[in-house]
């Protein structure tokens, strides 16, 4: 449901932002995007104390005579908290596939007497699929991985059956074996998302910017209340209280404890965590991209593996390696924690480079090869 969710929001929010005449697009483009700045266990307890039963909204209703609002628990409550703060994962990938799509196929539709919405649905929307599948993959496991927002919405998922097992029980197993079972799921993600791919790919003999914008008319409006809903609930509300409680905490007396080391920690260790994992994309990118195969398809598919499992699990497990005498000198240093970070969020990395090496590098590479043959009848 978070994946289906998130591609109907994503893909219309990406297409108004880069194709249309939007009032503002480039604004209304990085807000849409920030939300992945928002943990989902952050977004989860906002959702909880504004739409819980004594949430802010139950309180300002109360007067009017509404008792109790619907109830956010569960899988209703799970799915809205994790569409929120994934659906930029989606949004992010076909944007820039938009951006460095070739815009020949879609002025030749239009010379043809289509119009825009034919167009996009007959020709623009075919050539979004790679992009449209990688950012669903990465939600559909971030789904399967979280454990934060699911918690505190109340609904009982892998994570947090694995997370209940490891603090109920001295023995491991059970907690391990439902691990062993999260990643089998991801591998059956995997060969889903493979098949679903196929073969296709997309030649063309140009590459240049795209200058034609949709004009939107009488659709503006709608666009904008659109954009205006998705930005509100995604960024406005975890923002704003977030800052409320910071103001009654503050008006109450409550000293301002300002962890400057904390977050120095925290921004230099993500920063290398960063680094190291764009360059360890890298490799795996060119390899999914220039040299197609069995071998190249096995390895992208098993960097997604590390996305998946909860990050309770893939630190327990560094630490058994770290602290059995495997590697004693990595135990508890900031090498093995950036490590953690490298294999948790290098799909993210990889589907990032994969898909502008796919808009940008493929026919200079096959140029180079000599085996550039054009658009061939029958083909995408």
């Amino acid at each position: 449901m978070t994946t289906a969710s998130s591609v109907a929001v994503a893909v219309p929010l990406a297409w108004l932002t880069t194709r249309t005449d939007l009032p503002d697009r480039r604004a209304w483009a990085t807000l849409a995007a920030l939300p992945l700045v928002i943990p989902s266990y952050v977004g989860g307890l906002v959702l909880v104390s504004t739409l819980g039963p004594r949430g802010f909204v139950q309180e300002a209703l109360e007067p009017l005579g509404v008792e109790r609002l619907p109830e956010i628990y569960g899988l209703s409550g799970a799915t809205l908290a994790l569409l929120l703060f994934s659906y930029p994962y989606v949004f992010l990938t076909v944007q820039g596939a938009l951006r460095a799509m070739d815009p020949a196929l879609e002025e030749a539709s239009r010379s043809l007497g289509s119009g825009s919405w034919t167009t996009f649905f007959r020709v623009t929307l075919p050539q979004l699929r790679p992009a449209i599948v990688a950012g669903a993959l990465l939600v559909a496991l971030y789904s399967l991985s979280n454990f934060g927002a699911v918690s505190l919405l109340q609904f009982d998922s892998s994570s947090r059956e694995i997370y209940t097992q490891y603090r109920a029980a001295f023995d491991r197993t059970p907690a391990a074996i439902l691990g062993l079972m999260l990643v089998a799921l991801t591998a059956t993600i995997l060969v889903l998302e493979a098949r679903t791919r196929g073969r296709a790919r997309y030649d063309h003999s140009t590459m240049r910017a795209y200058n034609a914008v949709v004009e939107l008319g009488r659709w503006r409006w709608l666009a904008l209340i659109f954009c205006a809903i998705v930005v509100l609930l995604a960024l406005a509300l975890p923002i704003g209280v977030l800052v409320f409680w910071l103001t009654r905490g503050l008006t109450a007396g409550e000293p301002l404890r300002l962890l400057w080391g904390a977050a120095f920690n925290s921004v230099y260790a993500s920063g290398l965590a960063a680094g190291v994992a764009a360059l360890a994309a890298l490799p795996v990118a060119i390899l999914a991209v220039r040299f197609k195969g069995t071998v190249a398809g096995f390895v992208e598919r098993l960097t997604y593996l590390g996305y998946t499992l909860p990050g309770i699990v893939l630190a327990f497990a560094l630490v058994f390696f770290g602290a059995k005498n495997f590697a004693p000198g990595l135990y508890g240093t900031l090498v093995l924690l950036v490590f953690a970070y490298a294999v948790h969020f290098l799909p993210q990395a990889v589907g990032a480079r994969r898909e502008r090496r796919c808009c940008k590098c493929v026919l200079a590479w096959r140029k180079r090869r000599g085996a550039w043959e054009g658009v061939r009848p029958g083909s995408s």
